[in-house]
């Protein structure tokens, strides 16, 4: 029974880090999009520290604006 809870674990692991990863690629894709666009800020996020947080569990991620 054991196994089955550590698998189950790393499985939501994976899923978290994958949706870090997923949500990083779309701010980036966003942000070549509309490089020409007047006035647009270009947004990303901390890569490592949301990556430390899905391994913790936590699904929220931050947004931080970059020039």
């Amino acid at each position: 029974m054991t196994d089955k809870l550590s698998l189950n674990k790393t499985f939501n692991l994976l899923e978290n880090a994958m949706n870090v990863s997923k949500q990083r690629h779309s701010l980036l894709v966003n942000n070549v999009a509309n490089l020409d666009t007047p006035g647009f800020k270009a947004k990303d996020l901390d890569f490592k520290s949301a990556m430390a947080r899905a391994f913790n569990g936590s699904p929220r991620m931050e947004l931080a604006r970059t020039d």
